[in-house]
């Protein structure tokens, strides 16, 4: 019997199929024997960098931030204090009757030797009236209240026609349509800070004498170039008078003050006016050394 001679096992068929897996040893040798070459396929990142990228996101939100809350700050305040970023002034000298459209589209007719300013603020349309005759035709802005500032008076409105007149310090208000309040800055005794005018009324105020609501509304044609009074006393008609004319005029006697005179005069011819006073008055006229016309008693 023949032996057949063994051959040595194939190192290959004699593996076991099971063989372990590699240690973290082994795995941390081979990935450092390809340190470099994954370092170039996998940069690792700079924390230092992104830190402070980081860093420089959150100041700009913060002062994003900040910059809104100032800005809504400053709009509240701006909107509280009522700052004017517009103003126009009117002067008048002895001529009929001017008007005057504003950008609202409120309308005013000034009379002769009247001097006011319209100013224009973020939340309100206001108007000082230094001296003369005003009468306003208002357009209506529900959120953006107009007011008159004469003497101590101040008028608020929302859309109206009214007029204001100031000679010195006497102020008169007369509303024709809409409502008006009337807040007085200054009070005399006896007087309330505030009056509510309703058509037909009309606030007269003076230094020496106390607020005096008229619940009757005289004519008012000097808008049309008219002067038309009912009754009404001497010094009035004098007074309204005056601001068409170069020259003063006077009483000679303070007891003449009171004498009623009716009439209408054209505005454009009140020269003419004048000399017919005698007509419907018991009065005269002379021409004094100063240029003064003086009103003395027939």
């Amino acid at each position: 019997m023949h032996m057949l001679p063994m051959q040595p096992p194939d190192s290959a068929a004699s593996a076991d199929p099971h063989t372990a897996p590699p240690t973290a040893h082994a795995l941390e040798q081979a990935l450092q024997a390809h340190h470099d070459a994954l370092r170039s396929h996998f940069p690792q990142p700079d924390l230092e960098r992104l830190q402070r990228e980081a860093s420089e996101r959150a100041r700009r939100r913060r002062l994003r931030l900040g910059g809104s809350t100032a800005a809504a700050l400053l709009a509240g305040l701006l909107w509280w204090a009522d700052p004017a970023y517009q103003q126009q002034h009117y002067a008048t000298q002895q001529q009929p009757p001017t008007e005057v459209e504003l950008a609202d589209g409120s309308r005013l007719t000034l009379d002769a030797n009247t001097q006011l300013t319209v100013s224009w603020h973020l939340r309100t349309r206001q108007v000082e009236l230094r001296q003369g005759r005003v009468l306003l035709q208002v357009a209506h802005a529900r959120y953006r209240p107009f007011t008159v500032q004469a003497d101590r008076a101040q008028v608020r409105v929302l859309g109206t026609r009214f007029e204001v007149q100031r000679q010195q310090d006497a102020v008169h208000v007369a509303l024709e349509q809409g409502l008006v309040d009337v807040a007085l800055d200054r009070q005399l005794p006896g007087e309330a800070t505030h009056y509510h005018l309703q058509p037909g009324m009309t606030l007269a105020l003076d230094a020496q004498h106390a607020a005096q609501l008229q619940t009757r509304l005289p004519p008012q044609d000097w808008s049309r170039g008219e002067l038309v009074f009912e009754r009404q006393r001497l010094d009035q008609v004098l007074a309204a008078l005056q601001p068409y004319l170069p020259h003063p005029l006077r009483l000679a006697d303070p007891a003449l003050a009171a004498l009623p005179v009716s009439g209408a005069f054209r505005i454009d011819q009140i020269d003419t006016a004048l000399e017919l006073l005698p007509l419907i008055a018991p009065v005269q006229l002379r021409r004094a050394a100063d240029g003064s016309t003086v009103v003395a008693r027939r």
